[in-house]
């Protein structure tokens, strides 16, 4: 259905002609924010900042060497929700920024680029006890003055009422985008110090459950690696390896990679109590998904970049049609674990919803009577797995591949049931405080949505 807008010549706002910025819902919401305005201030950003909105960039030279001090590279897609994924960002060398483009502590992060609205919008703070960080040219930083609290600012921007601003000053091209100025231009209304304060403090304790959510997870880590006495000093790596032809014949691998000295190593320093026994002998499935059938509505799909370390992401994902061989769908209790992709290659990650999904044909599916999901995962996610992955992938550095049946053949410690529960429990507390994270956004985010709707009907 064609929706049309009337708008006059004089009425032309920043020289901009796009039908999109005049849309019959963003005009109507002019006229919502002139009656906020009536009874608490209207601002644009452009006045609450403290200098200019910018962005980062790109440096021609990424290349890390070891030892080498560096900064955290945030880029669209580690940029959630009200938080940034620092865990899965890229790092730069510390030679390769400048430090004008270094991101000062209390400065909101915006991502005004990318290839659908919904990417455009999304909204983080940097705190100051984040690693150091830059970003791109598709990100933008927003530094707010001392008298206006940027947590609340961020929990204003995961409203519908701040994202349609941005929205609206976006301009709909081969990718949805907005530059600096426009940004400047969005309307924030401006909050009594008090209840910017409450709002804000929501935001500040969502951010410290995220980060307890974090911690508990890396305890689960420590535990495992721990339990395997892996570490720098644990055994002695050596530098080169001998292979018999009649090994060469069995695997039919001539790839150095594949005869990974380090992990023969690290067998042979394990404690006689430890066995590692083939994967194969704990799984009752293990299979790649295949290409799904996208539609409107269906199954969620879980691609390689939901499949993080410790969860399972089923938020925001594409539907596709129920796959016609049941086994390939995912079942609360499997193991997921990603084929390909790079920085993603060999992640694994537990599924504990009830609700079933469809896995990408990048994503494995692992299926065991005895090995506990979060106990199988964070194995897979260890030293201990991730040098597997090292020796059993395939194909070049342009396009490595973790088939199947590569991944029946790791090794594995079928550890007591005890020592899953353990981890078991320490996932499930990291989850609730996840859960709790996401709670105190929800409440901030509603608060502020309450302030303007109920200014707006004063």
């Amino acid at each position: 259905m064609a929706v049309w807008s009337h708008v006059n010549l004089s009425e032309l706002e920043y020289y901009r002609v796009d039908s999109d910025f005049y849309h019959s819902k963003y005009l109507g919401e002019l006229e919502f924010w002139r009656r906020v305005n009536d009874q608490i201030a209207v601002s644009k950003l452009g006045r609450l900042i403290r200098q200019p909105v910018r962005t980062g960039r790109t440096p021609k030279n990424r290349l890390l060497r070891e030892g080498e001090a560096s900064f955290r590279f945030i880029k669209t897609d580690t940029v959630r929700a009200g938080k940034i994924d620092f865990l899965n960002s890229e790092v730069l060398p510390a030679r390769a920024v400048c430090d004008r483009y270094v991101i000062p502590a209390g400065s909101l992060v915006i991502t005004i680029i990318g290839a659908t609205p919904e990417i455009v919008g999304r909204t983080a703070i940097v705190r100051s006890d984040d690693p150091a960080c830059v970003t791109n040219q598709n990100v933008a930083v927003v530094s707010t003055k001392e008298n206006f609290d940027p947590f609340f600012l961020t929990a204003y921007f995961q409203t519908h009422w701040g994202r349609d601003q941005i929205w609206r000053h976006s301009r709909r091209t081969e990718q949805v985008n907005l530059n600096c100025r426009e940004v400047e231009r969005i309307l924030v209304p401006l909050a009594e110090s008090s209840v910017q304060s409450v709002i804000g403090n929501l935001v500040t304790s969502s951010l410290s459950a995220a980060d307890l959510s974090r911690e508990l997870h890396h305890q689960a880590e420590d535990i495992i690696n721990s339990e395997l006495a892996f570490n720098k000093e644990a055994f002695e790596k050596p530098l080169g390896y001998q292979s018999s032809f009649s090994a060469l014949e069995t695997c039919r691998r001539f790839d150095s990679e594949h005869y990974y000295p380090a992990f023969k190593a690290f067998q042979e320093s394990l404690h006689a109590s430890i066995a590692l026994e083939p994967l194969s002998k704990h799984l009752t499935f293990c299979q790649r998904g295949k290409q799904p059938i996208y539609a409107s509505t269906g199954l969620p799909v879980i691609n390689s970049k939901h499949v993080q370390p410790n969860r399972v992401l089923l938020d925001g994902n594409r539907s596709a049609l129920p796959n016609p061989e049941a086994n390939l769908q995912i079942r609360h209790g499997d193991t997921l674990l990603n084929g390909t992709g790079r920085g993603t290659l060999g992640r694994a990650a537990p599924c504990l919803s009830d609700s079933l999904a469809v896995p990408e044909n990048h994503v494995t599916i692992l299926r065991s009577g005895d090995l506990d999901p979060v106990y199988l995962s964070l194995y897979l996610n260890s030293a201990a797995g991730q040098m597997q992955v090292e020796m059993r992938q395939r194909g070049t550095s342009g396009q490595l591949e973790l088939y199947p049946f590569d991944v029946r053949k790791f090794l594995i410690w079928p550890a007591p049931e005890s020592f899953q529960r353990e981890l078991r429990d320490l996932h499930e507390q990291a989850a609730a405080a996840e859960r709790e994270s996401k709670r105190l956004l929800e409440q901030a985010k509603t608060r502020v949505e309450q302030l303007i709707e109920e200014a707006a009907g004063g």
